[in-house]
C-alpha cells in the first residue's frame, strides 16, 4: 500500500535515488513565464532572432536577466518549492546562426 509522498517514489521508481544538490526533494517546481516574450513585451528590450544569449555578453544584460529570474525564484521560496532554470542559450548555436540575421561569429563567441 502506498501511504506517502516516499512510498509512491519508490513504487514508481524503485533505483531512484535522491538528488544529492537538493536538500530535500520538492514536491512540486516552479519555471519561469517565457524568458524571451516578457523581456521583448515586458521589458521592451530588442531581442533580433528572439535570441537572449546576447545579454550574458555586458554587465547589464546579465543584472536583466537576474532580475527576471528573481522574480520566480522568490514566488519559488514563498512556496517552498523548487525551480527549473530555462536557458538564455537556446539559440546560441552554429546551426541556428547560419540560418538566422545572427552573424556566426556572434553564435560562435
Amino acid at each position: 500500500m502506498i501511504t506517502t509522498t516516499k512510498d509512491r517514489d519508490e513504487a514508481a521508481c524503485p533505483t531512484h535515488q535522491p538528488n544529492p544538490v537538493l536538500p530535500r526533494r520538492p514536491r512540486f517546481f516552479l519555471t519561469d513565464g517565457g524568458l524571451e516574450t516578457s523581456l521583448v513585451f515586458d521589458a521592451g528590450l530588442d531581442l533580433p532572432e528572439f535570441a537572449t544569449f546576447p545579454l550574458l555578453d555586458t554587465l547589464e544584460g546579465r543584472e536583466t536577466l537576474r532580475r527576471y529570474y528573481q522574480q520566480f525564484l522568490d514566488i519559488a521560496v514563498d512556496a517552498d518549492c523548487g525551480f527549473v532554470f530555462e536557458t538564455p542559450t537556446w539559440r546560441a548555436s552554429s546551426d541556428w546562426g547560419r540560418s538566422s540575421a545572427m552573424t556566426q561569429s556572434i553564435c560562435a563567441a
